[in-house]
């Protein structure tokens, strides 16, 4: 059950780098390396929301109004959280919402928050449930192959968050940006 509830963190932590690849996309009109580790594509803020909306949103699901509401609340505060704890452990911005209209530090906006909790009904009403059975597939080998591999990215990324967050300037990132 654990590697289940791993393998959906990993597939919306792929799906959220394939997101936010194609949001630079359509807003920048070019392609970026939006991804948030050091050597997988992966956003693993997307990964801790799909599983948080999953989690919450689950006994939900004929109401949609209300999905969308606790969508736009859940996804926000694991947005947050993720957030101000990468800037007060890094010191690092993983983004930065400084200029976008109605922001609080920095971290979360409204526009984001509505887009989040829109997003929430069609994901738990259409997208989980192919997630969740194409997690249940994953031979029980690979997917403690991708533990492993994941283990190794998040030391990987936690020396490179360290060494952008306090001001080595041979390491660069797009996204992950130090702090002021």
């Amino acid at each position: 059950m654990v590697i289940h509830i791993f393998m959906l963190f990993f597939i919306c932590a792929f799906a959220g780098f394939l997101l936010e690849t194609g949001f630079a996309l359509v807003t920048k009109g070019r392609l970026e390396n939006r991804k948030t580790m050091y050597l997988l594509p992966l956003c693993p803020v997307y990964g801790l929301g799909g599983v948080a909306l999953i989690a919450v949103l689950g006994p939900f699901q004929n109401n949609w109004l209300l999905m969308a509401l606790l969508g736009a609340v859940c996804a926000t505060a694991v947005e947050y959280i993720y957030g101000f704890l990468a800037l007060r452990i890094f010191k690092v911005w993983v983004w930065d919402y400084r200029q976008v209209r109605w922001h609080w530090g920095g971290l979360i906006c409204l526009p984001f928050t509505v887009a989040w909790g829109l997003l929430a009904v069609p994901f738990i009403s259409y997208v989980a449930p192919v997630l969740i059975r194409i997690a249940s597939y994953f031979p029980l080998a690979a997917s403690w192959l991708l533990v492993g591999l994941f283990a190794i990215d998040c030391i990987c990324t936690t020396r490179m968050l360290h060494s952008i967050g306090s001001g080595r300037p041979d390491v660069a990132c797009p996204v992950i940006q130090p702090a002021a």
